[in-house]
């Protein structure tokens, strides 16, 4: 049994302990994950980020696909499964989520074009939107509430057609 104090030391990764601080080393890992600071300026009580954060935080994000559903998110593991079984691509992808939204990054460009291409998805009954990362498109997640949605008369039974 661990010591009460023991969760204060950090995270334990592989098996090591060591302190938070030490994930941000710039030597802890092959990817860049070091702590920079930079010199802020606030306008009206809130901090502006500089341009050049902003741009390259852009360039970084532009290949990425969003996902998200119009009403209720459903959960991960369904979502992930779900999207394995539909999209047959020939290259891998990551997934990464925040509350609302799903992330995909694919490794090969033809895979990303081709699920943007894709016809809709419906995952347990409820529209999965797919659309390319742009800076609008959080704003624009929330501000969806309907999608018309068109139907070919040829797929509706003969009942429900109408003169």
């Amino acid at each position: 049994m661990a010591s009460p104090g023991s969760a204060i030391n950090g995270p334990s990764v592989m098996g090591v302990q060591g302190s938070w601080r030490s994930l941000f080393a710039a030597e802890s890992s092959s990817r860049n994950t070091a702590l920079r600071r930079f010199k802020t300026h606030q306008v009206d009580g809130k901090v502006e980020i500089p341009a050049n954060i902003l741009e390259k935080g852009v360039s970084m994000w532009s290949d990425y696909v969003v996902g998200f559903f119009v009403e209720k998110r459903l959960p991960f593991p369904m979502v992930k499964a779900a999207m394995a079984r539909q999209w047959k691509v020939k290259g891998s992808y990551s997934i990464s989520t925040d509350r609302e939204l799903l992330y995909f990054k694919f490794n090969l460009d033809e895979d990303r074009k081709q699920v943007l291409e894709a016809d809709p998805i419906f995952i347990a009954g409820k529209l999965f939107v797919i659309r390319q990362w742009s800076r609008e498109v959080e704003a624009q997640k929330s501000k969806i509430t309907s999608i018309p949605i068109w139907v070919k008369l040829m797929d509706l039974p003969k009942e429900l057609w109408t003169d």
